[in-house]
């Protein structure tokens, strides 16, 4: 029996858990968790985005995303604008001390990211990354 394809799912499982216990400790010292980082990344690099978009991007439910969003509301880290073409739904956009957080972020987690990564050449991490949103566009 050929169990390669089992093995590459489980190489990619310890890849992803190493570099998620390195950038949560990375994360830690700034007090927020991965999950705030993404949305405060997302949000940073799209404008205009709604809560049933950033959940589609987070690859998380609408209820998760919402959860979320109001303890980063509470924390002033962004706001939620009524959608002037959809009353159901709200614009997302960080507030001042929300961009100077990921401003803050942003070095210290591009270099850890770029350690992580630094074995491989520029070429072969654009390869993996190609491959990898194959592979992902090829399970949806």
């Amino acid at each position: 029996m050929d169990d390669s394809a089992l093995q590459l799912w489980l190489a990619l499982v310890r890849l992803l858990h190493k570099i998620g216990r390195r950038s949560a400790g990375n994360l830690a010292e700034f007090d927020i968790t991965p999950a705030q980082f993404d949305v405060l990344y997302q949000l940073g690099h799209s404008e205009g985005l709604t809560q049933q978009m950033l959940a589609d991007r987070l690859l998380v439910t609408r209820g998760n995303v919402s959860a979320l969003l109001d303890r980063m509301q509470a924390q002033g880290l962004l706001q939620r604008h009524p959608n002037p073409d959809d009353a159901r739904s709200y614009i997302l956009a960080l507030t001042e001390q929300g961009r100077t957080l990921l401003e803050r972020i942003l070095p210290s987690h591009l270099a850890l990211m770029t350690a992580a990564f630094a074995s491989l050449a520029p070429s072969e991490q654009a390869r993996l990354r190609s491959t990898l949103e194959f592979l992902e566009h090829t399970l949806e």
